[in-house]
């Protein structure tokens, strides 16, 4: 799972990974932008969506954010297009430390598939 989520719809062309996208509540290869997807989302919801998935699908969850040093974002209200706002609380910060290992990160590319991702444990 990503954020922001359409980072990650060139991932199938580099591996078959399942994709699941956490502001539409579904596994697919790109992002629908509908009403359905959620305009907001936090740090803590993502962790809470990735621990539904990792329970309900038995197998490892893997978070790809396009924010690089998570950890300069406490307080932050990151707004994306279209219309999307990604919050990053304190408390939800120290759980993400908590609950991730940060496993590659990913800084060359041109556009915007940069990203780190982390293990949800």
């Amino acid at each position: 799972m990503g954020e922001p989520d359409y980072l990650l719809e060139s991932l199938p062309y580099y591996a078959p990974n399942s994709i699941y996208i956490p502001r539409e509540g579904r596994f697919g290869n790109w992002v629908l932008f509908t009403q359905a997807n959620r305009e907001r989302l936090s740090l803590s919801e993502l962790l809470g969506i990735a621990r539904e998935v990792k329970n309900r699908e038995k197998r490892p969850v893997l978070i790809a954010l396009g924010l690089f040093d998570i950890s300069k974002y406490p307080g932050c209200e990151l707004r994306y297009p279209p219309n999307k706002v990604f919050t990053v609380s304190s408390k939800g910060l120290t759980r993400f430390r908590a609950e991730t290992d940060k496993v590659a990160e990913f800084k060359s590319a041109v556009l915007d598939e940069n990203y780190e991702i982390y293990l949800f444990h």
